[in-house]
């Protein structure tokens, strides 16, 4: 039986989808879209910041990698499983540790989701019942 590959180790050393890997094709073009996705959307491009979508893009590849492996193998390692031992796939701690880094540069780039303001719930409910109560007074 030949050995199963994840490819992750592969895509870290070279920055290419190891052609074993069934839906490279795929995984090729969603990264290459997210990229110039992220390229387009980021205002005042700055050689650090390419730097980091550089490094945003071998974090996605790297968790969507993972993604594919666990999805078809599982998170535990089938061998142990089987003699009765509950052991997680060994690149787990290594997929945590990039999706804090994608976390990490996408608020670097400014996408992180934050908004400026507060937008507190008191706020909320006095500017969407407020304007229903004005809807209601004009009747």
């Amino acid at each position: 039986m030949p050995k199963v590959s994840h490819g992750i180790v592969h895509f870290v050393e070279t920055g290419e989808i190891h052609p074993s890997i069934r839906s490279r094709r795929q995984l090729k073009k969603q990264l290459e879209q997210t990229r110039k996705e992220l390229t387009e959307n980021i205002p005042n491009l700055t050689p650090q910041k390419e730097i980091l979508i550089n490094e945003t893009m071998r974090c996605l590849g790297v968790l969507w990698l993972s993604t594919l492996y666990m999805n078809r193998y599982g998170i535990f390692q089938e061998g142990r499983l089987k003699r009765g031992i509950i052991e997680p796939q060994p690149f787990l701690k290594m997929m945590l540790s990039f999706s804090n880094s994608l976390r990490l540069n996408l608020v670097a780039l400014g996408l992180d989701g934050n908004v400026d303001e507060k937008y507190d719930l008191q706020t909320y409910i006095s500017e969407k019942y407020g304007e229903e109560k004005k809807k209601d007074e004009k009747r």
